[in-house]
C-alpha cells in the first residue's frame, strides 16, 4: 500500500477524531458547539432549569457583556447593575432584562462560594454607582449605588424592588396636575402653588416638620407628616374609588378621577410621608416618600443628595 493510500485510509478509519495532515495537509475536526446561556424563555415551563452550572453562568456573562460599557459583565464592572438590566430592552429589543438580573444573582452566588466576597450584598456593591434618569420633564437624575437594591430604595424609572422585595420605603416623582382635593372645603380646587402649605392645613394629617431645603442646588419646600385618617368626604365624592370597592377612605392629593373613580395620586391612612415641592428652571416636580416609621425618612437623604435637575 502506498504512503498516500495509507494516509487516506487512516483518515477514513478514524474520522471521528481530529487528525492533522490528512488529505494532503488539510485538517479534519469535529465542531464542538460553544455553551449557550439557557434563557428561561427558551424552555417550556415544565422544563425550566433549576440552577445554572458554572459553565452556563459564564456563557450568560459573555452574552450580556456584549451590551455593557467596556464589554464586561462581572462584579466590579460598571455594567454589572440593576439599571443595566432594566435598560436592556431598549438596547436589544428583546425581553432579557429579567434573566439579566437572575444571571447577576448566579454570578454573585458563585463568587461568594469561591471566597471572593463575604456575601451577596458585598458582591453586588462592588460595582460603582451609576446615574439613572428618574424623570424626563423636568429632567431628574440620581446617582444610585447598587446596595440601594438591598436597602429598599424604590425608583419608578429604575425598578430595583422587582428583584429585591419588601422595600422599607418608596420614592415617587409627580408632576403638578390641574386640580387638587381640598379636605377642609371638601371640594376640588386648583392645584396649589405651595403643596406643603396645602397638605399642612388638612384636618387629616399630623405635621412632624416643615422647612426649606436645598436639593441639588435648587431651593425646595419640604413637609414631613403622618396621615391620621382618610377623608370620608373624598370617598363619597368618588375620589377614592367607587363606593364599596375601597374598605377605607383615602386622602387624595389630586382630583382627576378616572373612569373607575380613582385619582392619580392619593395617600394611605396610617403612613408617614415626606413631600418635597421643587421648582426648577425646567419645570416643577413633587417628590413623595412614604415609610413605615418616621425615623426611616432620614435614610432617604443619602439618595436625595445625589439628585440633579436639568
Amino acid at each position: 500500500m502506498t504512503t498516500r493510500r495509507f494516509a487516506a485510509f487512516a483518515c477514513f478509519a478514524i474520522s471521528v477524531v481530529a487528525v492533522a495532515g490528512c488529505g494532503g495537509g488539510e485538517t479534519a475536526s469535529r465542531k464542538v458547539s460553544a455553551p449557550k446561556c439557557p434563557f428561561i424563555s427558551d424552555y417550556p415551563y415544565w422544563d425550566l432549569p433549576k440552577r445554572m452550572s458554572r459553565v452556563q453562568v459564564a456563557a450568560c456573562q459573555r452574552y450580556f457583556a456584549r451590551y455593557t460599557p467596556g464589554k464586561r459583565f462581572f462584579p466590579g464592572a460598571r455594567g454589572f447593575s440593576s439599571a443595566f438590566c432594566e435598560d436592556l430592552y431598549r438596547r436589544t429589543q428583546n425581553d432579557r432584562h429579567g434573566e439579566c438580573q437572575t444571571v447577576r444573582n448566579d454570578v454573585c452566588r458563585l463568587a461568594v462560594r469561591d471566597g471572593k466576597f463575604q456575601n451577596m450584598r458585598e458582591c453586588v456593591a462592588a460595582s460603582p454607582p451609576i446615574r439613572v434618569i428618574l424623570r424626563e420633564k423636568p429632567r431628574i437624575t440620581a446617582l444610585v449605588s447598587e446596595p440601594a437594591a438591598f436597602d429598599g430604595i424604590w425608583l419608578r424609572s429604575n425598578v430595583l424592588d422587582e428583584w429585591f422585595t419588601d422595600p422599607d420605603f418608596r420614592i415617587e416623582f409627580h408632576g403638578p396636575k390641574r386640580d387638587a382635593w381640598d379636605s377642609r372645603l371638601a371640594q376640588v380646587v386648583p392645584f396649589p402653588s405651595d403643596l406643603t402649605e396645602h397638605v399642612a392645613q388638612s384636618p387629616y394629617v399630623r405635621v412632624i416638620d416643615r422647612r426649606a431645603v436645598d436639593l441639588g442646588g435648587v431651593q425646595a419646600k419640604q413637609i414631613d407628616f403622618f396621615v391620621n385618617n382618610g377623608d370620608a368626604n373624598a370617598r363619597h365624592s368618588d375620589m377614592c374609588g367607587e363606593e364599596f370597592i375601597r374598605d377605607v377612605p383615602c386622602l387624595p392629593i389630586t382630583a382627576d378621577p378616572n373612569d373607575e373613580g380613582y385619582v392619580s395620586w392619593w395617600l394611605d391612612p396610617g403612613t408617614f410621608y415626606r413631600l418635597i415641592d421643587v421648582w426648577t428652571p425646567s419645570g416643577r416636580v413633587v417628590i413623595s416618600i412614604d415609610v413605615d416609621d418616621a425615623g426611616e425618612l432620614e435614610a432617604t437623604e443619602a439618595l436625595l443628595s445625589t439628585l440633579r435637575f436639568g
